[in-house]
């Protein structure tokens, strides 16, 4: 596992040969090497999905594994994967409770799932359902997952249920699975869980109705956790077993007590059972809170545009009882010898000062959108969702003020987003697996996209507890531009610094290159322009401009006052060619004659 020397995947060519190397096959030879712990490094369009598909056909094959679990992202992703799939592997794909046919029973589930009741849900509202006899969703799980080969669900199965992987394995019955996990999504969501007072005592209250022996082990379980402090909270807290039927009992008692003001605390203090100790505390308030991360089992695959390696171990294994991470492509480094890739490394583009810069930001892009219409380029723009509306009707304006049609479109995309050059699709910073733009031949970020000290604070510190945090602020820099994850002094020779700074870099720069990579720069000839006063991982450009105005010097977009005073100046020489007078023209135009002269002897000049 040593580091290797940067390897250069340039062009057609060497593209295909890189992909055929990409064999179910070497897949599990990198995950013996790493010890079953394997993160893959691959820019957008390389060829994960396809990998992913080769990787499973041979698991399914060899059995080197009894089972495959994949996590995506979202289920647009595991609609286009699935379609690719052969129809030969024996898969599950976990869905959600189908909203629509629950009809008015629906209002009533969206309770119970807020308050934890879901078994409670299942037999009262699902067994008097009238779709009951043809519905999938109830029997999803349990024995319908017996011996499966391959279960695909969504990364929030983990959210919630941090134990996901290890209680699909013991459905299905497998010994040894497989993880595959798309996109590293899932490694920074929020860990922290918090449990109250309140519900700690009404949970109480609620199993005390309930007679039988898992109840009276609950109710001293449950003692103890309300008298302890934080102290006490580093030992073994592991909770009772329960079956679903109390379960079921629990949540109608706490259901008929309090009614949504109930939460059932079965699951989530298995969670806080399983949790680092070092995580826990009890709070002021008489709260417990800890960090759940998520498990992925002893042998999985982490598919990621360019998250660090030392921040996926971290965020996995916060104290490093585990083996390390490793990434055999993070060596690799893939550009199309057609693509440039440009940057406005101003802080402009931030939401902060967007508005106030806003016209004169969209209209240097709305002229570089005009000249790809005239030229028939297709032209993907991205900014931050709360600026969708804002940048999609002053592009459309300022594209027709350049006399091009222009229709900029922000959902439905599908249905238009292969029409001519004047449609000009409109995403948001966050979307990922949307293949609908690979042909489009530019891509342009009309914002920044940024994170406060706040919400880097959150992600590095949601797995510890209050007396472990640090502040954490971010400074940024100029020549070059970059954004500083800056720790207090008492955390300066921990890991601190280094996971705050790769997590800063994942959170902003990989968001934005994730974004613009769905245009395929790193394999096909594109141009990129992207607006951030900071780092991007993973690409090397090819200029920097330091201000909007160095950009449109560059490519010849004068500002639009500089525009209109130049089309008064053609419009009062055509005029004066016309053989009327200063005078008369002043007159039309609504201008000084003093300034109708000057105009005409600069075109005389020029």
């Amino acid at each position: 596992m040593s580091h290797a020397a940067p390897t250069l995947v340039s062009g057609d060519e060497a593209l295909a040969n890189f992909r055929r190397g990409l064999t179910g096959r070497y897949a599990h030879e990198l995950l013996l090497e790493a010890d079953g712990r394997l993160l893959i490094q691959l820019p957008v369009g390389v060829g994960k999905t396809e990998w992913l598909v080769k990787i499973i056909q041979h698991v399914v094959e060899t059995r080197h594994f009894d089972l495959v679990i994949v996590l995506f992202p979202r289920r647009d992703i595991i609609n286009e994967f699935t379609a690719r799939l052969p129809e030969c592997v024996d898969r599950v794909v976990l869905r959600p409770r189908p909203k629509d046919r629950c009809g008015d029973l629906n209002s009533a589930w969206l309770d119970y799932e807020k308050s934890n009741c879901g078994v409670l849900g299942r037999q009262e509202l699902c067994e008097s359902c009238a779709h009951r006899t043809d519905c999938f969703w109830p029997e999803q799980f349990g024995d319908h997952l017996r011996n499966v080969e391959v279960v695909i669900a969504t990364q929030q199965h983990a959210v919630l249920d941090p134990n996901f992987v290890d209680r699909i394995a013991s459905y299905s019955g497998a010994e040894k699975p497989l993880v595959l996990q798309d996109e590293s999504d899932l490694l920074l969501k929020n860990t922290s869980r918090n449990i109250s007072r309140d519900e700690l005592i009404k949970f109480t209250e609620a199993i005390e109705t309930v007679s039988e022996r898992t109840s009276e082990r609950w109710s001293q379980y449950l003692e103890l956790l309300q008298h302890a402090d934080s102290n006490d909270l580093q030992g073994d807290w592991n909770g009772p077993r329960f079956t679903g039927q109390w379960a079921r009992q629990v949540q109608h008692a706490g259901w008929q007590l309090y009614g949504d003001q109930f939460r059932f605390l079965g699951y989530i203090l298995n969670q806080f059972g399983r949790s680092r100790q070092s995580s826990r505390e009890a709070l002021a308030d008489g709260s417990i809170r800890f960090s759940s991360t998520p498990s992925l089992g002893d042998n999985f695959i982490i598919f990621t545009g360019s998250m660090a390696p030392t921040l996926v171990r971290y965020r996995l294994d916060p104290e490093f009882t585990q083996g390390p991470v490793w990434s055999p492509m993070s060596h690799y480094r893939f550009r199309h010898p057609g693509t440039t890739w440009f940057n406005i490394g101003n802080i402009a583009g931030a939401a902060k000062y967007f508005r106030k810069n806003s016209p004169a930001i969209l209209d240097f892009f709305a002229a570089m959108v005009a000249r790809n219409i005239r030229n028939g380029l297709r032209t993907l723009l991205i900014c931050k969702q709360r600026f969708v509306n804002h940048c999609s009707s002053q592009i459309e304006t300022r594209v027709r003020g350049y006399g091009t049609d222009c229709r900029v479109i922000t959902s439905n995309w599908q249905a238009a987003c292969y029409d001519a050059p004047t449609t000009v699709p409109l995403i948001h910073f966050g979307i990922s697996g949307l293949n609908l733009f690979e042909h489009f031949d530019a891509a342009y970020s009309l914002t920044g996209y940024y994170i406060n000290n706040r919400v880097l604070t959150d992600t590095v510190h949601d797995l510890d507890r209050s007396a472990d945090r640090y502040e954490i602020k971010i400074n940024a820099t100029k020549r070059p531009h970059r954004r500083v994850a800056v720790v207090e002094t008492d955390a300066q020779t921990s890991i601190l610094p280094l996971i705050a700074q790769e997590s800063l870099d994942q959170l902003e720069g990989d968001v934005i290159v994730q974004a613009v990579g769905r245009v395929r720069p790193m394999t096909r000839p594109r141009e990129v322009i992207t607006f951030h006063a900071g780092q991007l991982p993973g690409i090397t450009l090819d200029r920097n401009f330091d201000s909007l105005g160095q950009a449109r010097g560059y490519f010849g977009v004068p500002t639009s006052r500089r525009r209109q005073l130049e089309e008064r100046q053609a419009r009062a020489q055509a005029l004066r060619n016309k053989g009327v007078t200063p005078r008369e023209i002043a007159k039309k135009l609504d201008l000084s004659e003093r300034t109708v002269r000057r105009y005409i002897a600069n075109g005389r000049r020029t």
